[in-house]
C-alpha cells in the first residue's frame, strides 16, 4: 500500500533552520522550518493558527544567500506532540502559493 508521503507531487527535504511567519494582523511568530518541497513546507511554531490562514514566511538560508520569502496557506495545524514529538510547539503544514 502506498503511504501518504509517496503520493506527494514533490519530495520533502528535511531541514532545520529558523523561520519567521508574518501574519496578516502584523504579528511575527518565530519558529523553525523542518522540511521543504517545491510545493510546501512544515513549520514548528509556538502558537496555534487557523487552517486556511494566509501568511508570508521567511526561511533562513546559509552562506550569505538571502532567505526564502514565500506566500503560504496553512493546510493543517497539529497540536504539540502529535506529529512532531515536541511538547511545546505546534506543527504547521503549509502550501506555497507564491515565492517572492
Amino acid at each position: 500500500m502506498q503511504g501518504y508521503d509517496d503520493k506527494r507531487g514533490f519530495r520533502r527535504v528535511p531541514i532545520d533552520t529558523p523561520a519567521v511567519a508574518n501574519l496578516i494582523d502584523g504579528r511575527q511568530v518565530h519558529g523553525r522550518c523542518i522540511d521543504i518541497s517545491a510545493s510546501g513546507l512544515s513549520l514548528i511554531m509556538p502558537d496555534t493558527i487557523a487552517c486556511g490562514e494566509s501568511l508570508v514566511v521567511e526561511v533562513a538560508s546559509a552562506g550569505g544567500i538571502p532567505p526564502l520569502e514565500a506566500e503560504v496557506r496553512v493546510l493543517r495545524c497539529e497540536e504539540p506532540g502529535v506529529e512532531v514529538k515536541d511538547a511545546d510547539h505546534y506543527h504547521w503544514g503549509c502550501v506555497i502559493d507564491k515565492v517572492r
